[in-house]
């Protein structure tokens, strides 16, 4: 195996010190398995490596003009905006079958079929009826969610318009687009005529390839993520933030520990629910243990070293950012790896697959299965980190926020008009070995909120920032004198976990909601994003939808763009004139910040706001 530095791979100390220990019991990590693979393929990194058709693999040279077309003739403009439609399209698809599946548990529990789920959350359900005009008047929940359920369903299959895309995108970016000739028709009507552009012999124009990239950002942003986050609020309530230890001190040597990567939150609860039970709590007292843990301790570049604490008895998931490297160190100790859905399969691991109609059932078993593995742990390979866990505030919704502002979030958008707070960004995205594990997302969040700029963050963003001690309130001492003061009065964090990736359409509503507070256009709003370290597409498809509704975006990772020099320009310059927002990759955290900062700041300029 390729050395490996613990020190320079993670900002993070407890990370830090699981690496050390996985080096020692011999566990392949990503970040030998990345080490290994340098130097990566220029080609592929700037975008110009073409594999669309059976001619190919075909590559430009952008430093060559006797290399610069393809065999078909297409030029790095083509095949850089065909690559990124296409990583955009899969990321859409992620988000897209996530909520085609959780419409399929919606349609269980009105039908009868699943008696494990009820609806949690009438209002969240009367939301989307709205949205698909389903009028919700004297209808009983069960007759309701059947009605919306297959409302929700026409519409994401729609060859001719989708109403949750005209009635959720703010009117002024949709307004925009329309005006380009974009038609607005069902998700997957979108995606597959996506696939179909980029098809050899159909579209080479790139400017249309671009426009259609973030079209079908909005619909990710917009339709699929939107409808993701609500009909999890629907079948298992809307979050609300709860406190507690963050990161792999949370696994304990004294209970049976099941650290789980699960997209699908009604299916989470419900497993949280059955290991919390007096029969399991029972099961695990007869096991010697005190009861049973339910972990989400690490991000996904701590996915191999969290096993090392030799105290992981179960790593389930079902889908989503799962590495196969898992597999092999999972048998390095006595951890076994459970997937559980039909699309998540993972070669080396035990399948108990969970369906609506099988759900309380599937989940004892899994929950049945960590218990009994309890006993194969081995006392020399057991560690416990030294660092002390870090206190976060988890899990937070628009109605928490609210109730928190004392009923209303008229006091954050009167604090961000009157510049006590500069700004809001979103900070999202994943972790990757191109960035040194965890710097990225600190760095950025830390100096947004440095210059008074609230953050609001998402997926394996929770974990480094929790683990940094920035989702607590006392994290206030490092914000500026305007964000702290906010942060102070209201007792609440100047970083906001608000969930798992799909979660970023929740932040999104929360914006448009402050835009009608303020009657102000949401595109022209002093918010920004930033994802410092993306891997996954799902990232990609979020990033270009926030670009699309106007948004300045920062990747922190060098897309697969940089081949085309009309895609950089189109993107970083074309577009902000045509919505307001732009997508620009900065690696340096630091620069980033101020990028960042200063389009917040030209925004409220433009605004005539202090």
């Amino acid at each position: 195996m390729s050395n490996i530095d613990p020190s320079k791979a993670t900002i993070d100390r407890v990370t830090r010190e699981l690496l050390e220990k996985a080096l020692q019991d011999g566990v392949e990590t990503i970040w030998h398995r990345f080490s290994s693979q340098q130097p990566q393929c220029g080609f592929g990194l700037l975008g110009v490596c073409c594999r669309h058709c059976l001619i190919g693999p075909c590559r430009i040279d952008p430093f060559n003009e006797e290399v610069s077309r393809g065999s078909c003739g297409v030029d790095s403009d083509i095949i850089v905006s065909r690559g990124l439609l296409r990583h955009v399209c899969a990321g859409a698809s992620s988000y897209t079958d996530l909520t085609m599946e959780l419409l399929d548990y919606a349609g269980a529990v009105a039908e009868g079929r699943c008696r494990d789920l009820t609806v949690m959350d009438r209002s969240r359900l009367e939301e989307l009826a709205k949205l698909v005009d389903v009028d919700p008047q004297g209808k009983d929940e069960t007759k309701l969610l059947a009605e919306v359920v297959e409302a929700v369903s026409r519409d994401l299959g729609s060859i001719f318009r989708s109403k949750i895309f005209e009635n959720n995108v703010p009117p002024e970016i949709r307004e925009i687009y329309a005006g380009m000739g974009l038609r607005f028709r069902g998700a997957l009507r979108e995606i597959v005529e996506s696939l179909h552009k980029t098809h050899e012999g159909v579209t080479t124009d790139p400017e249309d390839l671009l426009l259609h990239s973030l079209k079908i950002g909005l619909y990710a942003l917009w339709v699929s993520a939107y409808l993701a986050y609500t009909l999890q609020d629907v079948l298992s309530g809307t979050p609300s933030p709860r406190k507690g230890p963050m990161g792999p001190r949370a696994i304990s040597e004294d209970y049976v520990n099941i650290v789980v990567r699960i997209a699908k939150r009604p299916l989470l609860k419900k497993l949280v629910e059955i290991a919390k039970s007096k029969e399991t709590e029972q099961e695990a007292i007869n096991m010697n243990a005190l009861g049973v843990n339910v972990l989400v301790p690490a991000n996904f570049m701590m996915s191999e070293v969290i096993l090392s604490t030799g105290m992981v008895e179960l790593f389930v998931v079902d889908y989503l950012c799962t590495m196969q490297g898992i597999v092999d160190a999972c048998r390095r100790y006595h951890t076994k790896l459970v997937t559980t859905s039909p699309i998540g399969r993972i070669r080396g691991a035990e399948h108990v697959e969970v369906t609506p109609e099988n759900m309380t059932e599937a989940l004892k078993k899994i929950v049945k299965m960590a218990l009994e593995n309890f006993k194969n742990r081995r006392e020399e390979k057991m560690y416990t980190p030294r660092t002390p866990p870090e206190q976060a505030m988890i899990g937070w919704s628009i109605e928490a926020l609210r109730s928190y502002l004392k009923g209303s979030l008229e006091p954050l958008a009167n604090a961000l008009k009157d510049g006590t707070i500069r700004g809001i960004a979103v900070v999202y995205g994943c972790t990757t070995p191109k960035v040194v594990h965890n710097y990225g997302h600190v760095e950025v969040s830390r100096g947004l909120i440095k210059n008074n700029i609230l953050v609001l963050g998402t997926g394996c963003w929770n974990v480094a920032a929790g683990l940094a001690g920035l989702l607590k309130p006392e994290a206030r001492q490092l914000a500026g004198e305007g964000l702290a003061k906010l942060c102070a009065e209201y007792n609440i964090p100047p970083c906001l976990s608000f969930g798992g990736c799909a979660d970023n359409a929740r932040i999104m509503k929360l914006l448009v909601e402050i835009s009608q507070i303020l009657k102000v256009p949401f595109n022209r709003l002093p918010i920004v994003a930033s994802a410092p370290e993306p891997m996954a597409e799902e990232i990609m498809a979020l990033m270009f939808g926030m670009a699309a509704s106007g948004v300045v975006v920062h990747s922190g990772v060098r897309l697969p763009m940089l081949g085309s020099k009309l895609v950089k320009e189109w993107l970083e310059e074309r577009l902000e004139k045509i919505v307001g927002g732009k997508l620009f990759i900065e690696t340096d955290p630091s620069k980033a910040v101020s990028v960042l900062t200063e389009a917040v700041e030209e925004r409220r300029r433009r605004l005539g706001w202090s």
